[in-house]
């Protein structure tokens, strides 16, 4: 048996810390080889009380046809302690024992000098796993397994849980299933449970459990996984995440989220109506799928709900003259109007709303307005609906609109649900009608806060987004962002009503003066400014302000806009979006493509390449709904169609995003510094005096500058190209620089 090699200890939960960035690694001794593809990732974590466990199982594929000997790099946060560290050898699972930490750096740099990845810098002055491996078997799968423990710190009732995945670019993820998942258990009840970096799936279990989900197949690890989590006794919990570069205006981020279960004396009577589409091209399936969700809704109506239903094609008439009380007759007699609908005639969405706001609903009325169509009867004018919606509407009645395929005006129904408080939803013409209209009404069958405003009064509070804050349901959690200008002690005040009564949720929050650990927050709120931007466009034209607003924030932040391309240039290499752009923004006739997950561009010889393996830069892909938004400005206007709908829906998640995502191939964020690609290279800005160096790429000099400081290690793991600030002097990596550092800069570092 080899002797197994062990260095350092594991995970950060730690609020405020700086994570360790790496995928683990199968490297093989034979340097002719390259490092194994990781064929699955399993980890299975669980915190009892802010004590954290977590098995992790991976699997890595020999791609050869001969036995070889590896060594296995796991890269470690501080702060935890090995239980155990299994793998399989020849049939049998062996242990592993510990070494000095020291040698550590000695591991990672020779990993760099030989993979000539500079994406590999983050991980020095990082705690380091490491065991030899030998046998691994010949086109099979290597098999290691761990376990480790960690207590987290918490501030303020939140804690935070940072996993490590980020990968240097030769590593880009599994081949197969990356699978997480995390239990929750806490004596003091749960409330907000988030993750900035992946759409986790969140299932309560009670006021005292959560299990949070994350699977993908074929993943790739272009950030570490991060979860929020806060403890509250009260009926609503509160917590504040804050980011601050000194001397700018900081951003907030509000986590509101009430309990989980409410017995049934706690839920109010709710007050709502529906108002539906019966018009001829609602023919067929489509038909039979609204009155199958509207007959689960009124079944489940509690005999205090007040609620109505306004019918409409070329006429509109409503089951009852004023809202009902669903107790005694009222229900039979909705489900009888439900199953006699037909779909016939025009559509008169101008009528049916005027009929629904102007003299049925009461105060705090819910209406789901469904339609598949343009309006064909009465006022057909968009504009002239939305405004004649908005004088009736003097109750402020929320509307929800629900668009059914393609051939409805997207422009007027997101109007409608921002004018009124709601929020729009498109959906297939299929079984998407029965099954998201049933999940819409179990989550507002439980409100908790209506008619909600966020104040915060001491810090110069501003650009809170959402502008008109959604309602609270169980279940739910609200998502609120900002930006402040005075930093310090404030009180943050969440005021809104249940049931008519007045309801006030006070939360004593420390907003810093420079404070950079959460850097997701300022893209974020950009994400979601530039939504509300491209929104207003949509609704009301074109306007120089709105389309610069949206190119400075898309440009600095790294955000897809239909005013922003995405696009890199390089040596040998083009690389622009996977949609045509604008000419303006076209260069060359430039283009890539799309297969099996992987970025081609076009070479300079006229090939294609492997984007992902040619430059860093490369490896951000806008995600799938960020591609809706790569059209030319005038396609991205148009009110109806499948591209309408597409962009309607991306819009529509850039205002409510509660995930950052990584930037565009143009902007990196590094601790305190923004890198933009210019002239084949990342260069930081902010850079611009001070003696200036070139330093050689995995030079002595190279690798002297990477141990001196983790966060200098992460500017340069950017690329072989960077040029950055450091203590006075302007440092750039370039093929023509010094092998070995001057006494002035070496005595700083």
């Amino acid at each position: 048996m080899r002797r197994l090699m062990m260095v350092g200890m594991i995970l950060s939960g730690i609020l405020a810390s700086v994570a360790a960035t790496a995928q683990p690694l199968l490297v093989p001794t034979d340097g002719s080889v390259r490092a194994l593809d990781m064929e699955y990732y399993r980890v299975e974590m669980k915190v009892v009380d802010g004590v954290a466990s977590a098995d992790v199982k991976m699997g890595f594929r020999n791609h050869t046809s001969r036995q070889l000997e590896a060594t296995f790099i796991f890269p470690l946060p501080e702060g935890a302690s090995i239980g155990e560290f299994r793998m399989e050898m020849g049939g049998k699972w062996v242990e592993g024992k510990v070494l000095e930490k020291n040698e550590a750096k000695r591991i990672y740099t020779s990993i760099v000098a030989r993979m000539k990845d500079p994406g590999l810098l983050e991980l020095i002055g990082t705690n380091l796993f490491q065991a030899r491996v030998y046998p691994v078997p010949a086109n099979g799968v290597q098999r290691i397994e761990l376990n480790f423990a960690t207590s987290l710190k918490q501030e303020s009732g939140t804690y935070q849980l940072v996993y490590p995945l980020k990968t240097a670019r030769h590593f880009s993820g599994t081949t197969k299933d990356f699978t997480f998942t995390l239990k929750l258990q806490s004596k003091t009840p749960l409330r907000s449970v988030y993750s900035p970096s992946h759409k986790v799936r969140v299932k309560r279990k009670g006021d005292h459990e959560a299990v949070v989900g994350f699977e993908q197949q074929g993943a790739a690890f272009a950030q570490n996984l991060q979860v929020f989590y806060s403890v509250d006794y009260n009926d609503v919990g509160l917590s504040v995440l804050s980011y601050r570069k000194k001397g700018d205006p900081g951003y907030f981020m509000l986590l509101a989220a009430p309990g989980a279960k409410d017995t049934a004396d706690e839920i109010p009577d709710k007050k709502i109506v529906f108002v539906v589409d019966t018009s001829g091209s609602m023919q067929g399936e489509k038909i039979e799928r609204v009155k199958g969700a509207l007959k689960y809704a009124i079944e489940r109506l509690r005999d205090g709900d007040r609620f109505n239903i306004v019918r409409f094609s070329s006429d509109v008439e409503s089951v009852f003259p004023t809202m009902k009380k669903a107790g005694g007759e009222a229900r039979k007699e909705a489900l009888a109007f439900v199953k006699d609908m037909e779909a016939a005639g025009g559509t008169a969405i101008d009528d049916a709303l005027a009929t629904a706001l102007g003299g049925i609903v009461e105060a705090d009325t819910l209406v789901i307005f469904l339609t598949d169509g343009e309006p064909t009867v009465g006022e057909t004018d968009p504009a002239r609906i939305a405004k004649n919606a908005l004088l009736v509407n003097k109750l402020g009645s929320r509307i929800f609109p629900f668009g059914v395929g393609s051939d409805l005006n997207t422009i007027l129904l997101d109007q409608l649900a921002r004018d009124h408080h709601g929020s729009p939803t498109y959906l297939r013409p299929d079984k998407d009608i029965e099954t998201t209209l049933a999940a819409f009404y179990d989550k507002i069958s439980h409100p908790v806060l209506s008619n909600i405003r966020l104040k915060v009064p001491s810090a110069k509070a501003y650009g809170i987004l959402p502008g008109s804050i959604p309602d609270l349901f169980r279940g739910e959690q609200l998502v609120i962002v900002g930006r402040y200008r005075k930093a310090g002690s404030t009180l943050i005040r969440l005021d809104g009503t249940l049931g008519g009564a007045k309801k006030t949720y006070d939360f004593e929050a420390k907003l810093p003066e420079d404070d950079r650990d959460l850097a997701f927050l300022p893209r974020l709120w950009a994400k979601r400014q530039v939504g509300v931007l491209l929104e207003q466009i949509r609704i009301s034209g074109e306007k120089q302000a709105l389309v610069d607003e949206i190119t400075q924030l898309g440009t600095t932040f790294g955000i897809v806009t239909p005013y922003t391309s995405y696009l890199i240039t390089e040596p040998g290499y083009k690389y622009t979006t996977n949609r045509p752009l604008r000419p303006s923004a076209r260069r060359g006739g430039e283009d890539r493509r799309i297969r099996d997950n992987r970025i081609f561009g076009e070479t300079g010889s006229g090939g294609w390449a492997d984007g992902s393996k040619m430059a860093p830069s490369a490896a951000a892909e806008p995600s799938m709904d960020e591609q809706s938004l790569l059209l030319d400005a005038e396609e991205f206007k148009k009110d109806s169609g499948e591209k309408a709908v597409r962009v309607a829906k991306t819009v529509a998640k850039m205002k409510r995003a509660e995930v950052a995502g990584e930037t565009a191939g143009t902007v990196r964020e590094v601790g305190d510094k923004t890198f933009h690609w210019k002239n084949g290279g990342w260069v930081d800005d902010a850079a611009a005096a001070g003696k200036r160096i070139k330093v050689k790429p995995y030079s002595q000099a190279y690798f002297d500058l990477a141990k001196s400081s983790k966060l200098v290690a992460r500017y340069m793991a950017l690329g072989d190209k960077v040029t950055f600030g450091w203590k006075g002097w302007v440092i750039e990596l370039a093929d023509d620089g010094v092998e070995a550092l001057p006494a002035g800069l070496k005595k700083k570092l």
